[in-house]
């Protein structure tokens, strides 16, 4: 039924908001009459009828109140799916710890990362190290590495090479002088421990982004483990930092603000950069991956480097079905023409290496596969490189 309101119906009413439930029973048990039934100015209506405006106002609380009651167990449910993803791919961080502290006991490892064991923690380390398959060795003469390990290999190395604190000579068309690059910005970091096991140049500045959630552990680990987190704390410290300073930052690498936070905590952007993305951009939303890639080389000068690992877009069309735990939350691949892409955000690639192109270079079989596990990462479906910013 339709009550007339100054020539409108009420559901056209609808749109707008109401102020209380009450309000809007009565406004609609007592109408205001047509104009057509009106007699005399607006002061004359009879006492107990409402106007338009009454009605709307009820309209306003009607909707408020009925948004309030839906809406708040929605945001209750995304915030606490935002923290339930926050949780599990921080713990990628400290399952990788554990894959480090595995290798280091090794006596032909790879990586040798004393502080890996620390930082992956007890649970996290018995589970990589229970559920590690043993790969068919048959007819091998190479010995089998994880991928993660080889990533975190050709990172290194790569690292050390632009700093110019080591010299490998598959890294020739990156290697440069340590005194070009002052300060290192590693996006996503987690539980890595570069700053305390690699060689690297004195006065460096090494900035650290992640997660509150991750910061914060990871500096209670650090402390725990009598590790240094400032220059001036080295002579006492169980594990020295190989850096002028350390410096974490709290922030998501997807915020649009990250540069001021970074700014905020002592980055010049005047100075020649090395940006590491070491596992991160396939978590990233696929719209922010070039804006994060434009922010960067716009927050530093020429000569810069970053050095990355991505997957391509097919693995992760690959993943949908075979995909488990923190491979669930892949959101971005690199296009085919993955090369055209990172030029049009800034970056010019001067070196790329497939995983098996980086498993040859370390004398190393990169075919294992754990049986039973999700499909393997295949080596013509990820990369990794350093590019240069244009």
């Amino acid at each position: 039924m339709k009550h007339q309101c100054n020539g409108l119906g009420v559901h056209q009413y609808l749109i707008l908001h109401c102020a209380t439930l009450a309000e809007l029973i009565h406004c609609l048990s007592h109408p205001t009459p047509p104009l057509s039934q009106r007699r005399g100015p607006p002061s004359a209506m009879p006492e107990g009828f409402v106007g338009p405006a009454d009605l709307v106002n009820a309209l306003v609380g009607l909707v408020n109140v009925i948004c309030r009651g839906v809406l708040a167990p929605i945001n209750f449910i995304t915030r606490k799916a935002a923290r339930d993803r926050q949780r599990l791919i921080a713990n990628t961080g400290r399952n990788l710890a554990a894959r480090r502290a595995i290798e280091t006991q090794r006596k032909d490892c790879l990586i040798f990362d004393p502080l890996a064991q620390v930082l992956a923690g007890k649970e996290a380390f018995k589970r990589i190290k229970d559920t590690k398959a043993k790969v068919r060795a048959r007819g091998r003469t190479k010995r089998a590495v994880n991928h993660v390990i080889l990533r975190s290999k050709f990172v290194d190395d790569a690292i050390q090479n632009v700093l110019g604190s080591a010299r490998v000579k598959d890294y020739a068309p990156v290697r440069g002088d340590a005194s070009q690059c002052r300060q290192v910005v590693s996006l996503g970091s987690g539980m890595d421990a570069r700053p305390w096991r690699l060689v690297l140049p004195d006065g460096l500045k090494w900035f650290e982004v992640d997660w509150a959630i991750v910061v914060d552990l990871k500096r209670k680990l650090l402390r725990e483990a009598g590790a240094a987190m400032d220059a001036k704390s080295n002579a006492r410290a169980k594990f020295p930092l190989r850096v002028g300073a350390w410096c974490a930052v709290k922030a998501d690498a997807q915020d649009a603000k990250l540069m001021d936070r970074l700014q905020a905590s002592g980055f010049d952007p005047a100075v020649v950069t090395l940006w590491v993305a070491e596992g991160l951009l396939v978590y990233l939303e696929p719209q922010v991956v070039p804006a994060l890639l434009k922010r960067m080389a716009q927050s530093c000068s020429p000569g810069s480097i970053l050095v990355c690992t991505f997957v391509m877009a097919k693995r992760l069309e690959d993943n949908q079905d075979g995909g488990t735990g923190a491979r669930r939350e892949w959101k971005w691949g690199a296009p085919e023409n993955y090369e055209q892409f990172f030029e049009e955000n800034g970056w010019k690639i001067a070196l790329m290496k497939r995983r098996t192109q980086v498993a040859k270079m370390y004398g190393c079989d990169a075919s294992s596969h754990i049986p039973g596990a999700s499909p393997p990462l295949l080596s013509e479906q990820a990369g990794m490189m350093v590019a240069k910013r244009l």
